[in-house]
């Protein structure tokens, strides 16, 4: 479906397939920056905090870039990030950070 979904845009699109630990190492080693990156993990598996940690040591995220996380019930730090915004919708939260 996702294939489908960009065949007609007009924009160059990279799908990856792979665990997140690899794809986040993959994209150290190519220099990769973001200007968003969205963080939806499943949720019991409380992942946000250490896709935050290696956003953050990795230097993934593009100067004025943000990360948009949502989650139920983890606790989620955001160590050394900027806490732009927190929203509750119901069971669910939305957290924005930028560097």
């Amino acid at each position: 479906i996702i294939k489908s979904n960009t065949k007609n845009m007009n924009e160059k699109f990279c799908i990856i397939n792979s665990d997140y630990l690899r794809a986040l190492d993959m994209f150290k080693n190519k220099n990769v920056k973001f200007d968003i990156i969205f963080l939806d993990p499943p949720y019991k598996l409380d992942l946000i905090n250490n896709c935050l940690n290696k956003i953050k040591d990795y230097n993934l995220l593009n100067k004025n870039g943000i990360i948009v996380c949502e989650y139920e019930t983890e606790k989620i730090d955001g160590t050394n990030l900027k806490l732009l915004k927190h929203k509750k919708y119901g069971t669910k939260n939305i957290k924005i950070f930028g560097m």
